[in-house]
């Protein structure tokens, strides 16, 4: 779930952000006009990107696997049995 949450936030958040910047551009009354040049010209952009992404889906991470470890529940708990490849019917082993 949490890779799909990746692939969510990029186009939901940067995408959108960036499309803001496209449509200011054509805009007579925007406030921040030719922003789309300066910014791709600047490597802390591309930084600030990177980071704001990378961050979101760690935290993301994080917090799935505590509650994961903490406080699974049971349809985790048999996804974790499926992927090791254990039967329901046996005695289970933690």
């Amino acid at each position: 779930m949490t890779y799909m949450n990746f692939i969510a936030l990029f186009p939901g958040s940067i995408c959108v952000y960036l499309i803001y910047f496209w449509v200011s551009n054509f805009l007579p009354e925007a406030v921040m006009s030719d922003v789309v040049m300066a910014a791709n010209r600047k490597p802390q952009f591309y930084l600030t990107v990177l980071c704001t992404v990378s961050s979101c889906f760690f935290m993301d991470l994080f917090i799935d696997s505590f509650l994961f470890m903490y406080k699974p529940t049971p349809s985790e708990f048999l996804r974790t049995l499926i992927a090791e490849k254990k039967s329901i019917t046996e005695p289970i082993n933690l």
